[in-house]
């Protein structure tokens, strides 16, 4: 498993699966009964429900013991710096995330979507001052998405189709927080709307063809992606 600074996942009790010989009946078996949760040191935390959240950089694995039929297994898991670089661009503009959580932004600005308090475009790449601890980053037509470590979403640009989730149908030339989301992992953008996935894999969605505030999207299923 792979993780990032602060970021929480559950272990699927019912997605394990181990392998044994039963010395009673000979027999290979795959039930699993009790399950035991126990961190191998302080780089996660997990709890009795198997709630993993990564809490420093580093190599580790987590110890999975069935105690109804006593034997264990273990989970290797890598945590990083929150902040993977990256680059995305919309029509006629870039903006760029780099591995110390900062946003820099470069290109066409006719609807504020450099973030960076004005409307004039840029040739060169400009830090946007109010983002910090940015981990994601997402672009749609002419706004763009920001995911911070604590699970907010922040966005930007062209709102007119709602798709800056403010409750507004205006631009912003600087990043707003999007109301009502919290323990956000994933964040996409796509022509005039938004997206997002919290750790409980609930979908949001706002902008073109929703609302001006995130929408829950009604699946029975939790999602992954």
């Amino acid at each position: 498993i792979e993780l990032n600074v602060n970021e929480s996942i559950k272990i699927d009790k019912n997605k394990l699966k181990f392998n044994y010989t039963n010395p009673s009946s000979s027999s290979t078996s795959t039930t699993i009964g009790d399950i035991k949760y126990k961190a191998m040191d302080s780089i996660i935390e997990v709890d009795d429900l198997g709630n993993i959240t990564a809490k420093k950089i580093g190599k580790t694995k987590l110890k999975i013991t069935d105690i109804t039929n006593d034997i264990s297994t273990y989970i290797y898991i890598t945590v990083k710096d929150g902040s993977v670089p990256d680059v995305k661009n919309g029509k006629n503009f870039t903006i760029a995330l780099k591995s110390n959580g900062t946003v820099w932004s470069y290109g066409l600005n006719t609807n504020g979507q450099l973030g960076i308090g004005n409307n004039t475009d840029e040739n060169v790449p400009v830090k946007i001052e109010e983002l910090s601890n940015i981990k994601k980053i997402a672009t749609g037509y002419s706004h763009s998405l920001a995911l911070k470590e604590d699970g907010t979403v922040y966005a930007w640009g062209e709102g007119t189709k709602g798709q800056l989730g403010d409750g507004n149908n205006t631009d912003s030339n600087v990043p707003v927080k999007v109301d009502g989301l919290s323990n956000i992992i994933k964040i996409d953008a796509y022509k005039n709307m938004s997206m997002a996935l919290d750790k409980d894999g609930k979908v949001y969605v706002w902008g073109e063809g929703y609302s001006t505030l995130p929408m829950k999207v009604e699946k029975k299923k939790k999602i992954e992606d």
